[in-house]
């Protein structure tokens, strides 16, 4: 599996976490996101465990999204840091994906964010695996662009 299809699932499981309590600031551990989503390995690294390799990517994901702008990140007195979305991912997670891609819908659909919200609920399930890879890969991508679309404004 490549980095950015490992980055696509990771984000997507987190953004859809963190909309489900939104906006509720909550603790993110790697260790829970790695046993939902149970990827196959990383190639391993002479220097690191697979395990070790895995926490580190999951780390590196939530930094992105902190880095970014699609997540703010606030640290309690105990260290625990605790994730709530950004106003722009938020926004990007309440539209639909007929709205992202820039359709009009005339049926009742669900945001991206339950969309992805009720992937994450299901991720660690059989039957949902590949549903979840073809969902998350496809939205986080749209959902970086729309809230880039939105910070640049029109034009």
């Amino acid at each position: 599996m490549k980095n950015i299809e490992r980055f696509n699932l990771y984000a997507a499981y987190v953004l859809g976490k963190l909309y489900d309590q939104f906006p509720v600031a909550r603790a993110i551990d790697t260790k829970d996101v790695i046993e939902a989503l149970k990827l196959p390995p990383q190639k391993p690294d002479p220097k690191q465990n697979a395990e070790s390799m895995e926490h580190a990517f999951v780390t590196h994901t939530l930094q992105w999204l902190v880095d970014t702008g699609y997540l703010i990140m606030r640290e309690s007195g105990t260290h625990v840091k605790r994730y709530v979305l950004s106003p722009k991912a938020f926004e990007a997670l309440s539209a639909t994906l007929s709205a992202l891609e820039g359709k009009k819908s005339e049926a009742k659909e669900k945001s991206v964010g339950e969309v992805l919200s009720d992937a994450a609920t299901g991720a660690g399930k059989e039957m949902a695996k590949e549903t979840w890879k073809q969902v998350s890969s496809q939205i986080v991508g749209q959902v970086i662009g729309h809230a880039v679309k939105v910070i640049s404004g029109p034009g």
